[in-house]
């Protein structure tokens, strides 16, 4: 008896022996399979004029215009992870253009060197609006990842290429990991 949406059930509702412990297991499957959520704020920035602040409602990492901003993130995998849905680095852009990035990772479980498992989105530009949260995909740079693994990441803004045509300060919010 599969299903996608969770049934309300009355107030006062009983599981009793026969079809509604089947309900209850069904129940609990359902909710046990659904993906689960990590959110990684940046920790560190480096280059001219970057820096940890409140950008709104939201801290980030200020990734200033004119210069090599760089922004990291650090997490361990958690130990019920099975299967990568989704990795994005979400954004807000001060500005609207194209927004001149890259991303490296690194990742190694307990004994192993902590490069072990390594990815890059090479140097590219994506376009954004001014104000719009928007989402880098960096799923494929944890194509390896598994349970206690230690992961370290690197968000790069090259604004000082003609190519970043964002003219202002990009807010990176964090790292949403999305897993079974």
């Amino acid at each position: 008896m599969a299903w996608t949406t969770l049934t309300k059930r009355a107030i006062g509702y009983l599981i009793t022996k026969g079809n509604d412990v089947d309900i209850w297991i069904d129940d609990m499957n359902f909710l046990h399979t659904r993906p689960r959520g990590l959110w990684v704020p940046p920790t560190v920035v480096s280059g001219a004029g970057t820096s940890i602040a409140a950008f709104s409602y939201y801290p980030s990492a200020e990734l200033v215009d004119a210069v090599l901003a760089l922004a990291y993130m650090a997490f361990s995998v958690p130990a019920d992870f099975t299967t990568l849905v989704k990795a994005s680095i979400v954004v807000i852009p001060g500005g609207t253009g194209d927004l001149r990035r890259s991303v490296l990772t690194t990742y190694g479980a307990n004994g192993q060197v902590y490069t072990t498992h390594t990815g890059v989105i090479t140097v590219g530009v994506v376009a954004v609006v001014i104000n719009q949260l928007f989402e880098i995909d960096i799923t494929s740079t944890l194509a390896s990842l598994a349970a206690g693994d230690y992961v370290g990441v690197e968000m790069a803004r090259s604004s000082v290429d003609a190519a970043d045509t964002v003219n202002a300060t990009v807010h990176c919010l964090g790292l949403w990991i999305e897993y079974y």
